[in-house]
C-alpha cells in the first residue's frame, strides 16, 4: 500500500495505490534521473521492488484517521518512522470492509519497466536479454573502433562469437547460447580444471559499482553469470596494459556486492610472467595466455563454413596472431582539462549551475573504464570551483547514468551503449576532490528543510520541486 502524506491536516493525503512485491530484497544504490541530492542517490540502503498500481477509490485522511479500528495503525501512531509502515491484518481487514481497494491496470502504452537497482544480493538482476542482431563484418568493426584501439577490438570480435551477435550496450545480461557456453566451459577447465558447458548469462563490460563517488567503479570486459557464482574475465592484448591493483580491486568489489556468491577472476594476457593479485578476497584467480585460448577459438569455430561466421573467426585469429608480430596499438581515452574557458564540460556545468537541470557530457568513451577516468577527473576539475562564463561552480556534480535508471539518453554516446556521463545540480554543494581540499571550519553546518507542503495541492514535497521562492510545486505551476 502506497499513502501520501501531508501536512497541516489537508485531506489529500492518505493511501492512493496498492501492490505487491515482485523481488528478493537488495542492497543497492539510487537510479534515475529525478535524484536531486547526488549525496542520498549514491548511499546505499535496501531497495524492495514493488509493482503498485493506483487505487479505484482514493482513500482520504480524514476518513483513514477517523476510523477507530485504524486508530493504532503505525502511519497514524508514528507518521514520522521510515518506510515500510506496517498494517497488521485486522487493520487491513478493516480496509477491505470499508472501502475498495481494487486497482486500475494500465491502459496499453501506460506501462512502464520496472527499475532494478544494481543487486548485492541477487545474481542475475535483470532477465537476460534474447539473441538480437547479427555478426558484424570485421572489415567495418575495424574501422569502427580504429580509435578505440586493438583491445577494444578483440574483445568486440570475441564477444560476438560468444553470443552470436554483437552487443551494444555495456553490462546488459544475455542468454549464453551453446556454442558460447562450450567456449567458456573450455576456458574454466584451462584456467581452474575441468568444466561443463551450462547456461547462463553473458555480460560485455560488466559494472561492479563504485562505493562512493570518489572510488573508480570496476569493468571486468565479460562476466558469465549462474545463480551462485559470477565468472570475471579481464581481457589484455598488449602488456603495457596491466595495471597495479587492478585485479585486486575487482575482486574487493566484487566481493563486497556479491558476498554469497563464489568468484572467479580470469585474467587473459599476452606471453609474460604470470600475474598473482595481493589479495583474492576470498575468490579465485588464474591467469592464462592468449597462445592457448586462441587455440580454443580456433578448435571450437575454425571448422565452421558460414560467410559471416568464417570471416569473423579469421579476423580474430590473425588479430591474436599479431600479438606476437605488430606493435601495440593502443587507444587515446577522453581528457578533462583544467581550463574552464576550453573546456565544453566545464561550460555545461555552468549552465547546470545557473539553471539546476541535468545535462549529458557529449563524450564518446573508448569503453567504460575510459568513463570512469573523465568522471573522476571532470570532478576534481569542479572540486576547484572554477568560474566559466561569469559563473562559479559550487553545486555540481558528474554521475554515470544508465539506461536501467529510467527515462532516455541524452547523448549519443548513451542510446549507443546504454551510458552516458551526466552533470547535475547538487543541492548540498559540490563535494572536494581531496581531503586537503575540504572546509577546516568547526562551525556546524546549517540544517535545511528537506521538504514542505505545496500550497496549491497540498503534499509533502522534496524542496528541490519548488520554483525559487514559490509556494507552489513544480507539477501545480
Amino acid at each position: 500500500m502506497l499513502s501520501v502524506g501531508c501536512r497541516h491536516g489537508s485531506a489529500r493525503g492518505g493511501p492512493i495505490a496498492a501492490g505487491e512485491i515482485v523481488d528478493d530484497v537488495a542492497m543497492a544504490r539510487g537510479e534515475g534521473a529525478e535524484w536531486i541530492d547526488m549525496e542520498e542517490r549514491d548511499a546505499w540502503r535496501p531497495y524492495v521492488p514493488l509493482r503498485l498500481l493506483p487505487l479505484r477509490e482514493r482513500i482520504s485522511r480524514v476518513a483513514f484517521i477517523g476510523e477507530a479500528r485504524l486508530s493504532e495503525a503505525e502511519i497514524i501512531r508514528s507518521p514520522q518512522m521510515g518506510n515500510p509502515l506496517v498494517l497488521r491484518p485486522s487493520e487491513l481487514d478493516a480496509m477491505t470492509e470499508l472501502w475498495d481497494l481494487s486497482v486500475m491496470e494500465p491502459a496499453t502504452g501506460q506501462v512502464v519497466a520496472p527499475r532494478t537497482p544494481q543487486s548485492r544480493v541477487a545474481l542475475p538482476v535483470a532477465p537476460a536479454v534474447d539473441a538480437v542482431g547479427q555478426l558484424p563484418d570485421p572489415a567495418e568493426l575495424a574501422e569502427r573502433l580504429a580509435k578505440c584501439g586493438r583491445e577494444a577490438l578483440v574483445q568486440q570480435m570475441l564477444a560476438s562469437m560468444i553470443l552470436g551477435y554483437e552487443p551494444r550496450k555495456w553490462n546488459e545480461r544475455c542468454a549464453l547460447p551453446h556454442d558460447g557456453a562450450a567456449f567458456v566451459a573450455r576456458l574454466e577447465a584451462l584456467a581452474f580444471g575441468a568444466a561443463a558447458p551450462r547456461p547462463g548469462q553473458f555480460v560485455n563490460e560488466f559494472e561492479l559499482p563504485s562505493r562512493e563517488p570518489t572510488e573508480k567503479a570496476g569493468w571486468p570486459d565479460f562476466a558469465v553469470l549462474w545463480p551462485t557464482r559470477a565468472l570475471m574475465i579481464e581481457l589484455k592484448t598488449e602488456k603495457a596494459s596491466h595495471r597495479t591493483g587492478q585485479l585486486e580491486h575487482y575482486l574487493d568489489l566484487a566481493a563486497h556486492h556479491y558476498p554469497q556468491f563464489e568468484r572467479d577472476l580470469i585474467y587473459v594476457t599476452p606471453t609474460m610472467p604470470v600475474v598473482q593479485p595481493v589479495e583474492t578476497f576470498g575468490g579465485r584467480f588464474a591467469h592464462v595466455m592468449w597462445n592457448d585460448v586462441g587455440q580454443i577459438i580456433h578448435d571450437l569455430w575454425a571448422s565452421v563454413d558460414a560467410g559471416a561466421h568464417t570471416a569473423l573467426v579469421d579476423a580474430l585469429l590473425d588479430s591474436l596472431a599479431e600479438l606476437r608480430t605488430q606493435p601495440a596499438v593502443v587507444s587515446v581515452p577522453a581528457t578533462v582539462s583544467n581550463e574552464p574557458g576550453e573546456s565544453d564540460p566545464l561550460k555545461l556545468a555552468a549552465l547546470v549551475q545557473r539553471d539546476q537541470r541535468q545535462r549529458g557530457v557529449p563524450v564518446d568513451f573508448v569503453d567504460p573504464e575510459d568513463m570512469e577516468d573523465y568522471r573522476l577527473g571532470l570532478r576534481d576539475a569542479l572540486s576547484l570551483q572554477p568560474v566559466v562564463d561569469g559563473t562559479r561552480i559550487t553545486h555540481v556534480e558528474p554521475w554515470r547514468w544508465r539506461l536501467a535508471s529510467g527515462g532516455v539518453a541524452l547523448t549519443d554516446q548513451g542510446r549507443r551503449a546504454g551510458y552516458e556521463l551526466r552533470l547535475s545540480y547538487y543541492r548540498a554543494g559540490a563535494s572536494q576532490g581531496t581531503s586537503e581540499r575540504r572546509s577546516t571550519a568547526t562551525t556546524p553546518p546549517r540544517v535545511m528543510p528537506t521538504e514542505r507542503a505545496c500550497a496549491a495541492c497540498g503534499l509533502l514535497k522534496h524542496v528541490g520541486q519548488f520554483a525559487q521562492g514559490s509556494d507552489r510545486c513544480r507539477d501545480c505551476d
